[in-house]
């Protein structure tokens, strides 16, 4: 899943937005999750796989 924040045309608005931005520079949990996010964009290697599991069923098929 992918999001993105659109700019607004607004200035006001804009300048909210740039301030909540801002604010995330100073933030050391933000600053630790942004590092996270990094690692796992660029070294997805490094997540868990899930090998062996089993295959999901569909609902359909499960009598009750």
């Amino acid at each position: 899943m992918h999001y993105r924040v659109e700019r607004p045309q607004d200035a006001a608005t804009a300048s909210i937005l740039d301030a909540v931005f801002e604010s995330f520079k100073s933030d050391r949990e933000m600053q630790s999750d942004l590092g996270r996010l990094s690692r796992a964009c660029c070294e997805p290697e490094r997540l868990v796989s899930l090998q062996g599991v089993p295959v999901p069923i569909e609902s359909e098929t499960i009598l009750v």
